[in-house]
């Protein structure tokens, strides 16, 4: 299995340093990002989906898990896939949907449960692990695999170097 060429811890305390982070990541995502994320059912994927979202002047309220559709895109400025890998059976299916084509697209890709079929990914893509650590709060893990992606990592660590972040 590869290793990260960087990696991050950021504690989020509430919900609301949780969408701030997701804008801190917004305000750095460009087309062609890849963000795979992964953690238990409740872990808040979608609430950060739901806030990136919102960044890029998306209304949040229409975002929700794409369970059933597998991808739901969002145009804005820069166009939103949101993937949702979690009832997909087998790779057969995954591939089957036609789902890959917006991996090498102009828009950034947000991908729920993507640690179901790592074999997925490009080989340069940003993963995001949620932990539950409280009732609200979350300790996320930012691993970069690519140099691409490792460009978040270090503008995220200067970004929260002047925030209320623990990392």
């Amino acid at each position: 299995m590869p290793q990260p060429l960087s990696s991050l811890f950021v504690t989020c305390q509430n919900e609301e340093q949780t969408v701030r982070f997701a804008e801190y990541l917004g305000e750095l995502l460009q087309p062609g990002d890849i963000i795979a994320l992964n953690g238990t059912l409740g872990a808040g994927k979608t609430r950060f989906v739901r806030a990136i979202a919102h960044f890029f002047g998306i209304d949040e309220t229409a975002v929700s898990s794409p369970t059933y559709l597998i991808v739901q895109s969002y145009p804005a400025h820069i166009c939103l896939h949101h993937f949702d890998l979690y009832r997909i059976r087998d790779e057969e299916e995954l591939y089957g949907s036609g789902c890959d084509e917006f991996l090498d697209g102009e828009g950034v890709c947000l991908i729920e449960w993507a640690g179901r079929f790592p074999g997925f990914l490009p080989k340069d893509h940003l993963e995001i692990a949620f932990e539950v650590t409280g009732e609200n709060a979350r300790q996320l893990v930012l691993s970069a695999f690519g140099s691409k992606h490792e460009r978040l990592v270090s503008g995220l660590k200067k970004q929260l170097s002047e925030a209320d972040f623990q990392d």
